[in-house]
């Protein structure tokens, strides 16, 4: 029995040592798109918050705003364009558009001569607090938020085909504590340990009886 002890004490120190990883809790908020014509394709972010909330896929009813801090995209051929806030305006349902209307080499928006690889969205969100439809157990979300998209439809990203979603990362509310998975893990093995010990000393106990 002690043996087992102490192999039961070793396995709990080694995993209070193992460090955990949490994975953030995620909220949909709006949709970055591939879209335009033959002649001026470009990237879109439509607002699905406040009246364009969509429950319970996007339920945040507070309108959020988007502030673009940069579009990097990745063209065939090897090479990449960055685009600036500057090249953005936002609408009063709070999408914000590509609208420069040059061509993507020169910092703007049009990539109709191009075949796009993929892009990548960095940009801040506010209010972050005080927002109506969040989850239980959350106190609001975060500044920053990222979105990447990739082409779905072919080798390249389709204008009208290619979309993806844009999410915020949420705040979880301290006062609602939630076991980390190390945590977990350890009242799990504690408990098997006790059930192996019970089960071995009523074995014995019955043996001595008999």
């Amino acid at each position: 029995m002690k043996a087992f002890v102490a192999k039961v004490l070793a396995a709990l120190c080694v995993m209070t040592c193992v460090p955990s990883v949490a994975t953030a809790a995620t909220i949909q908020i709006g949709l970055l798109s591939f879209d335009g014509d033959a002649s001026f394709n470009t990237f879109n972010v439509t607002n699905l918050t406040g009246p364009g909330a969509l429950s319970p896929d996007f339920p945040i009813e507070t309108l959020l705003a988007f502030t673009v801090t940069g579009l990097n995209v990745s063209v065939d051929g090897g090479g990449s364009f960055s685009i600036g806030p500057g090249a953005f305006t936002t609408d009063g349902s709070g999408n914000v558009n590509c609208t420069a209307a040059g061509d993507a080499s020169t910092g703007d928006c049009n990539f109709a001569a191009y075949q796009v690889l993929g892009a990548t969205l960095t940009g801040t969100l506010a209010p972050t607090a005080g927002l109506v439809g969040l989850p239980a157990g959350f106190l609001g979300i975060e500044s920053a938020f990222t979105a990447s998209l990739t082409p779905g439809c072919s080798q390249f990203l389709e204008a009208g085909c290619d979309a993806v979603i844009i999410e915020a990362t949420l705040v979880a509310d301290s006062a609602v504590p939630v076991p980390e998975p190390s945590t977990a893990v350890l009242v799990g093995l504690g408990t098997a340990a006790l059930g192996v010990y019970r089960r071995r000393r009523n074995t014995r106990a019955r043996g001595q009886r008999a």
